[in-house]
């Protein structure tokens, strides 16, 4: 069976938002995307891919080197115009650049300076400083009200029917913008084409040209928009691994579960639960805990988010800590047989001791004493419990791994956003949880039908859409009411499924 683990980083290129996956952009590089074909880019035949993209490097690098002689020269606005409709031009292959005065849609006035494919496609393109595409100008502004260049952009491509893409272009700075309806989380691609140059980053580039050559907008041979292709196959792709992710949720509890219930040597689990001291809706609720704190790691790390900005990334204890705590390390062991093999439990015992880690203010790891969710009274029941590793392998590959085909591919955390996330949980909180004794022994299972966490917690998860149009419906709110959430997450053992 294939399984997929590499990822491939970025220096120059960055994803803001929910815009694209990382992993199209992986795929992107790696040419398996949908659409990839030297004629679907427009290639006559026998030209390869890696020819265009060479040749179109060595024309960026000229065209910086000019770019770089104009800025001591002339005006920023001009160098940045001159030197972006080239870069569009030239590299990208863009054929139809129309200069504009804005646009106007009702009483909304947008400044767009360009607009390209039959105008399918807005751009601001000209000269701006790298600190100026996110501050407030009158110059994008209307009617005294100051707005960026990035906002004005953005609201332009949410107000027209007929556009989805927009690009915003510098001469130095590139982002690739689409219409989003979300009014607080930006989403788009940022490109630094300086560190991009300067930095001899090909293989960067590369992703770039791949991504946003002409034919990526309109197709040579169906006038189609591949990037909305790639948009619309991608967001089923997270829909069909969210569906995974919430059975393996529900897999995960249960290996833990019954690998906690089972174990020979946790008897007092088993008393605490056969004498009352223990009811089942409270180990369901402590082995949620538990979930919820690999879930929390395996996006941490996915995102390079565990450590303080204060841990340099050549620190040894990142190195020490990924080679032998991590949960990453706990995935990869997840699919090899042998490491579940004989009765040991050496990887809980290893797990537990970073979860006292993150509870201190002081890690010899490193790590953050986070507290909340990894406070010991959180899972006061099964801390002090033994796991045999094949348990809890069981349950890391079930939230980490996903079966796409034949393919066994990692659940990509880096790229889940809050609403994923919280479907995932909106899911968890209809879990039921049975228990059946039969003798000393205990079974943990989960049926269907409602579980009693929304009655009695009163949690319920708001999807983002919903929320979007609140606060369209309702401005004033944002200034006038306070924040409904005024402590971190697992602040409190009782309040947990609140609090998330």
């Amino acid at each position: 069976m294939a399984r997929t683990t590499a990822t491939v980083s970025f220096q120059a290129i960055e994803l803001k938002g929910s815009l694209l996956p990382g992993s199209l952009l992986e795929q992107v590089a790696r040419l398996q995307a949908p659409l990839q074909k030297e004629a679907d880019y427009g290639l006559p035949k026998g030209e390869r891919l890696r020819e265009r993209i060479d040749a179109a490097w060595v024309r960026l690098k000229e065209i910086w080197e000019e770019y770089k002689d104009l800025r001591e020269r002339a005006a920023q606005g001009v160098t940045g115009l001159h030197t972006s409709v080239r870069i569009l031009h030239e590299v990208l292959g863009w054929p139809d650049l129309q200069p504009c005065c804005g646009w106007q849609h009702g009483d909304a006035h947008f400044p767009i300076t360009h607009r390209a494919f039959e105008g399918a496609v807005p751009l601001i393109v000209r000269g701006i400083a790298a600190d100026q595409l996110d501050k407030g100008s009158s110059q994008f502004g209307q009617e005294g009200r100051r707005r960026s260049p990035h906002s004005c952009l953005q609201e332009c491509l949410n107000a027209d029917d007929n556009a989805n893409w927009g690009l915003l272009l510098t001469g130095d700075r590139l982002r690739l913008l689409h219409d989003n309806p979300s009014l607080v989380k930006p989403a788009y691609l940022a490109v630094d084409l300086e560190l991009l140059v300067e930095g001899e980053l090909f293989d960067e580039f590369a992703v770039l040209w791949l991504l946003l050559h002409a034919s990526r907008f309109r197709h040579p041979q169906t006038g189609s928009c591949v990037l909305d292709t790639w948009k619309e196959q991608a967001q089923e792709a997270g829909e069909r691994v969210l569906g995974q992710l919430r059975n393996g949720v529900q897999q995960a509890l249960e290996a833990l579960g019954n690998g906690l219930l089972q174990h020979p040597d946790n008897d007092a689990l088993r008393h605490q639960l056969a004498s009352g001291a223990l009811s089942g809706q409270e180990l369901h609720r402590q082995l949620l805990r538990l979930v919820y704190r690999f879930l929390f790691l395996f996006t941490a790390e996915d995102r390079d988010l565990l450590f303080p900005r204060t841990l340099g990334q050549e620190d040894p204890r990142r190195r020490i800590y990924r080679e032998g705590y991590s949960v990453g390390r706990l995935r990869e062991l997840a699919i090899r047989r042998s490491a579940s093999e004989g009765p040991y439990g050496d990887l809980w015992q290893t797990q537990k001791l970073v979860f006292l880690q993150l509870r201190q203010s002081r890690s010899p790891l490193g790590l953050p004493g986070l507290g909340g969710l990894f406070a010991e009274p959180q899972c006061r029941s099964l801390e002090p419990c033994e796991l045999a590793n094949r348990f809890l392998l069981r349950a890391i590959r079930a939230i980490g791994w996903f079966q796409a085909g034949d393919t066994l591919t990692r659940v990509n955390y880096r790229d889940l956003n809050t609403e994923e996330l919280g479907s995932v949980y909106e899911g968890l909180l209809e879990l039921h949880p049975q228990l059946e004794r039969a003798g000393g022994s205990w079974q943990l299972s989960y049926g269907g039908g409602a579980g009693s966490d929304r009655k009695t917690t009163g949690s319920y998860y708001t999807p983002d859409q919903l929320v979007q149009l609140l606060i369209v419906s309702a401005p004033l709110c944002q200034e006038s009411c306070p924040p409904v959430l005024t402590r971190p997450p697992g602040g409190h053992p009782n309040h947990h499924e609140t609090d998330l």
